[in-house]
């Protein structure tokens, strides 16, 4: 009789566990429910190792990614992403902890570890029932200045953390995302601006989104520059006015010779070949070697500071050749709507090449697509 009563007892105690099943937890407390969680990842909080209890809404699997989502919030915009199968079912109410956190927008993806299952939501202590909303605020100074190559580091801060901050819309200009205490720096080039340029940057998290549009300034070396040059030319230009003036008996100039149209491939042959001489002028099409990421060309200057680009063969990129012209103008050329822009150049023999001293025969844009360019601030010898 006591065996026959062991037995039963023992089965009971079966049944009880076996009733319990997956429902078991040891977890009786969590850091945030659904709702206080999304405002903590909207304010932009390091959740990491944080636990949160919420109702399963929707379950699914990818198969190519592997990874099983538990999805909750409004709209379901919150995907609890494990490679393991958790094993429960829509309407289950579980608690995870938190290992890292992607997403924007108030779209989140949100990697866990140790997920228990709860029989009731009334049987978890949630320590942040409610969080209240932290406004978003983007602080950047104006006026910051241009480095001697024409760059700012565009430096500011995010009243939140982590938050997203783009130059425009992000697409063609620098993007970044704010530190831990907000701080954050982005890059613009202002080479192709002379004085200013207004920008839009804007900073974004969750379904937050603030704009603010600043003045950057060019450094005042890269402003003199131009203005050097641009002085330069206008006191030759006079010079020479005032020479033709006083000079009724000089000479009139030979008649420029009329250009050659030529292939940029024909154009190389007889350069490599020796066959061009000082004073020939030819008409070629060409591309433009533009600088990396960017729409204007890549350039430099000369030890007499006369400035060049590099074009190239329109049907064999690999095939390039330094002229001396100004990127502005050249960079005018790329964003005319002309698909390959036509150049026109005078063989001239110079002083400085590159890094070299000493003479050396190259070639001087005088016009692009037909334009005449202003070259009166070379310096040829």
């Amino acid at each position: 009789m006591k065996k026959l009563i062991f037995i039963s007892f023992s089965l009971l105690c079966l049944a009880i566990l076996a009733s319990c099943g997956k429902n078991a937890t040891t977890q009786t407390s969590a850091d945030y429910n659904i709702s206080s969680f999304e405002t903590a990842l909207d304010n932009g909080e390091d959740l990491t190792d944080k636990t949160v209890v919420f109702n399963v809404e929707k379950t699914s699997h990818n198969i190519l990614s592997g990874n099983y989502s538990l999805l909750a919030g409004n709209d379901n915009n919150l995907s609890f992403k494990s490679k393991k199968d958790p094993k429960v079912a829509k309407n289950d109410i579980v608690i995870i902890k938190v290992k890292s956190t992607s997403g924007a927008s108030g779209k989140y993806n949100i990697s866990y570890t140790d997920l228990s299952e709860i029989k009731k939501m009334d049987d978890v202590s949630i320590v942040h029932k409610k969080m209240d909303q932290k406004k978003l605020a983007l602080n950047i100074t104006d006026d910051q200045v241009a480095d001697e190559d024409g760059k700012v580091r565009i430096k500011g801060s995010t009243s939140l953390p982590n938050t997203q901050v783009t130059i425009g819309m992000g697409i063609i200009g620098d993007s970044t995302t704010s530190d831990s205490k907000g701080d954050f720096i982005l890059s613009y080039d202002m080479l192709n601006s002379l004085k200013t340029d207004s920008i839009k940057v804007t900073a974004s998290i969750g379904d937050k989104k603030v704009t603010k549009t600043i003045t950057l300034k060019q450094n005042q070396k890269i402003i003199e520059s131009y203005e050097a040059s641009g002085a330069s030319a206008a006191s030759k230009e006079k010079e020479s006015k005032a020479a033709n003036t006083t000079s009724a008996t000089q000479e009139k100039k030979e008649p420029t010779p009329p250009a050659i149209q030529i292939t940029f491939a024909e154009l190389m042959d007889k350069l490599n070949s020796n066959q061009l001489a000082e004073g020939e002028i030819y008409t070629f099409n060409a591309g433009v070697i533009a600088k990396s990421g960017k729409n204007y060309p890549d350039h430099w200057s000369d030890k007499i500071n006369n400035h060049f680009v590099r074009l190239c063969d329109p049907n064999n990129i690999s095939s390039t050749i330094p002229v001396y012209a100004e990127s502005i103008d050249v960079s005018h050329a790329l964003t005319s709507g002309t698909v390959i822009p036509s150049f026109t150049a005078k063989l001239v023999n110079v002083k400085a090449y590159g890094d070299e001293i000493g003479y050396g025969l190259s070639f001087l844009i005088t016009s692009i697509n037909g334009k005449e360019l202003d070259t009166s601030g070379f310096k040829a010898k």
